[in-house]
């Protein structure tokens, strides 16, 4: 089992526009989780303004999470399992 996650940051052709901000670029974390022969992707792109956490809070819980999320998925997830992760270990999903 291997969690691995990649930063990324792109730029826009042109300038995204909201009524409170302009943005040049979009970054986030690309998650990839191989288990078993299978590999899984995923991605946190939060955009300020509009998330409740920042791309360094996404960070931070991936540097500090990543052992009991590799332990986590080490073994079969029970049903529902995911949601309890969550909630005892106060992780952002």
């Amino acid at each position: 089992m291997a969690l691995r996650y990649f930063q990324y940051r792109f730029p826009f052709v042109k300038p995204f526009r909201t009524g409170r901000q302009t943005f040049g670029v979009r970054e986030g974390i690309l998650l990839q989780l191989q288990r078993n022969g299978v590999t899984a992707y995923g991605e946190a792109a939060p955009l300020p303004g509009f998330s409740r956490e920042s791309l360094d809070q996404v960070i931070r819980q991936l540097k500090e999470y990543s052992p009991k999320i590799d332990r986590y998925f080490h073994d079969e997830p029970a049903p529902g399992g995911l949601d309890k992760f969550y909630t005892d270990s106060d992780i952002t999903p």
